[in-house]
């Protein structure tokens, strides 16, 4: 007993001294944990060749050798991405299997990745702007639990894109209208499109 006391007053000391320097620690803890970020980032950084490219604020990207940051950079087939100005418009198509859906989420990932301030696994003379927002509807998005199938999921999705999308945002959608009569689907993709193009040409003027 005697010793669990003694216990009890050594750990009641030692809180009171922890107490006393709370503000010194929490603020240690805190460069700590900056430092330890800063330092992962490189490393990842340096994992995947990653640079630094150019910011800028005219709603352009030009993305040269862009990898996806998850897959292996030895493996990795590089691409260039070019989007904005007069072109705000890219139609990726080619066979099953090609790399079709890899390539918009590469665009995706670095364009969230220089959102949150990191490097990119792309040239330095690469070019890019900070999106508002990212919208991405990507793969199969049905529910049983909400009573969805993969066309009305994808419908659902656009339906909350069109409430909310501006000039300043960036859309990615993948296989556009799928899971549905292809004739229809294609109808419906080609007026979707047109409306995200023409809701970005009123709301640019």
């Amino acid at each position: 007993i005697r010793e669990k006391d003694e216990i009890s007053k050594i750990l009641h000391e030692l809180t009171n001294l922890v107490l006393a320097n709370r503000e010194q620690l929490i603020s240690n803890n805190e460069i700590i944990a900056e430092i330890d970020f800063l330092n992962s980032e490189c490393k990842y950084q340096r994992e995947i060749d990653a640079n630094i490219p150019v910011v800028n604020n005219k709603h352009y990207f030009s993305l040269i050798n862009a990898k996806h940051p998850l897959i292996d950079k030895e493996k990795c087939v590089a691409n260039d991405f070019k989007l904005g100005k007069d072109q705000t418009l890219m139609i990726i198509s080619g066979p099953n299997a090609g790399g079709k859906t890899i390539a918009l989420k590469t665009v995706a990932i670095l364009s969230y990745m220089v959102k949150l301030g990191l490097a990119i696994p792309a040239s330095p003379d690469s070019e890019i702007c900070i999106f508002n927002k990212i919208y991405c509807d990507i793969g199969d998005s049905q529910s049983l639990e909400n009573n969805l199938s993969t066309f009305s999921a994808h419908i659902s999705n656009f339906s909350r894109l069109f409430k909310e999308i501006t000039q300043n945002d960036l859309v990615i959608l993948d296989e556009l209208c799928s899971g549905t009569d292809p004739k229809e689907g294609e109808a419906l993709a080609v007026a979707f499109v047109k409306y995200l193009l023409k809701t970005n040409y009123k709301k640019s003027t």
